[in-house]
């Protein structure tokens, strides 16, 4: 029976450090400095990964009946200035390239942690439908938490 009560404990952990995860990393809104930084295309890409399994993980908790309510602030667009147009600017980019080097650094060293806590919560999953349903969404979170570890691998 404790067995029971430890899935949504562990999937509310999980639901948790994807979302701290997601806040640290989303502190710019990399996709606009693409063409400036080449790190900001792969940050980009880990913040939507990271958005998709928060947001896999919290529907499953609700579907469990567990209300998972977090909402994630970001930087408005209209509050940043568009990057391009400090392209020339060597001080900004080393600034920013810094940041997004950490931010890479600290999904490539995050990813796996959370992979092995998606799979240890997977391997304690019993028999039937609510396992089934975990196990599917856990398989889909783990997949996206892959694609973010070869992002950031290397940083």
């Amino acid at each position: 029976m404790q067995a029971t009560y430890s899935i949504p404990r562990d999937l509310s952990l999980l639901f948790g450090r994807l979302t701290e995860m997601e806040r640290l990393i989303t502190t710019q809104e990399w996709w606009m400095y693409g063409r400036v930084l080449p790190e900001a295309r792969r940050i980009a890409e880990i913040t939507s990964l990271l958005a998709a399994a928060r947001a896999e993980v919290g529907q499953l908790l609700e579907t469990l009946g567990y209300s998972q309510a977090t909402h994630l602030r970001y930087p408005a667009t209209g509050e940043l200035r568009f990057a391009q147009s400090f392209a020339g600017d060597s001080g900004w980019a080393v600034a920013h390239r810094e940041e997004a080097i950490s931010a890479l650094r600290m999904a490539a060293q995050d990813a796996p942690a959370i992979l092995v806590q998606t799979a240890r919560i997977a391997y304690h999953l019993g028999d039937g439908t609510a396992a089934a349903l975990i196990r599917r969404v856990l398989k889909r979170v783990a997949e996206r938490l892959d694609e973010i570890r070869q992002l950031a691998h290397g940083f």
